[in-house]
């Protein structure tokens, strides 16, 4: 995806190649992606909510065409397969939707280009009897 990002001070950043996750609150998250101007990967992790743009933390790693699932209160973002020396990362969230941390969780070893990411349950399966 990319972003156009006009923050409180006004500055302007294109960011490209950027996940893009939604929160209950109705706020989008933008974790990573690429700076063109820069030429760079991004650690930067931007929040969208109503029409305002906010630096809200930064990952552990820069990142950029990487995929995100959120889960409960952490979001767990999955570099592409090529990105050797990428790690999966936890964002931690708390209850207000304000990051916590970032932790680096291990390589992505899976030979895929672009993660595709789902949640599952225990006995999703059964019939609940």
């Amino acid at each position: 995806m990319q972003f156009f990002i006009q923050d409180v001070n006004y500055e302007h950043k294109w960011i490209r190649s950027a996940p893009a996750i939604g929160l209950s609150s109705g706020a989008l998250l933008t974790i990573g992606g690429y700076d063109y101007d820069k030429y760079g990967r991004l650690d930067e992790i931007w929040k969208l909510y109503n029409d305002v743009w906010s630096l809200v933390g930064y990952l552990a790693q820069a990142v950029d065409t990487s995929s995100v699932l959120l889960v409960e209160d952490s979001s767990y973002v999955f570099p592409r397969y090529g990105d050797q020396g990428l790690q999966i990362q936890r964002i931690n969230l708390d209850s207000d939707e304000q990051i916590l941390s970032t932790d680096l969780l291990g390589d992505q070893r899976a030979k895929v280009y672009y993660p595709i990411l789902f949640v599952t349950y225990v006995d999703f399966c059964s019939s609940g009897n």
